[in-house]
């Protein structure tokens, strides 16, 4: 009777791992934008703020990372020709920091972007 009782219940467990599976395959992959900002002003504290915005949604995790990739090219692009009296620089994982200086060096403001891709289930915006 054990055995018996054993063998239903590893069965269970299987059916569900693999019922858990396919959901998790079935899901949609959505590409998120997090924005960083952060200003120096001279006679303040540091300001420092965090956004996260939807950039778009793809049926699988490899489109989703197809279209990060793509998404990623054309922003650094963007702005090394939007952003005059910025530094532009980017980072083999996918960050791209664009830094404001005044006329010293000092740092005024900077802007960091990244891009990632989650299951549809998960809302990075949610704390």
């Amino acid at each position: 009777m054990i055995k018996k009782t054993m063998f239903v219940i590893f069965f269970a467990a299987v059916i569900f791992l693999n019922l858990t599976s396919w959901a998790a395959a079935e899901c949609a992959w959505v590409l998120w934008v997090k924005t960083e900002q952060r200003s120096f002003p001279k006679d303040k504290a540091l300001q420092y703020e965090v956004f996260w915005e939807l950039n778009s949604a793809a049926p699988k995790n490899t489109q989703c990372e197809q279209m990060q990739s793509i998404l990623l090219q054309k922003m650094i692009q963007y702005y090394k020709a939007n952003s005059p009296g910025a530094k532009v620089e980017t980072t083999p994982y996918g960050l791209i920091t664009i830094r404001y200086e005044d006329e010293t060096g000092n740092p005024v403001s900077m802007i960091m972007e990244s891009y990632h891709c989650f299951p549809d289930t998960i809302d990075p915006r949610k704390k």
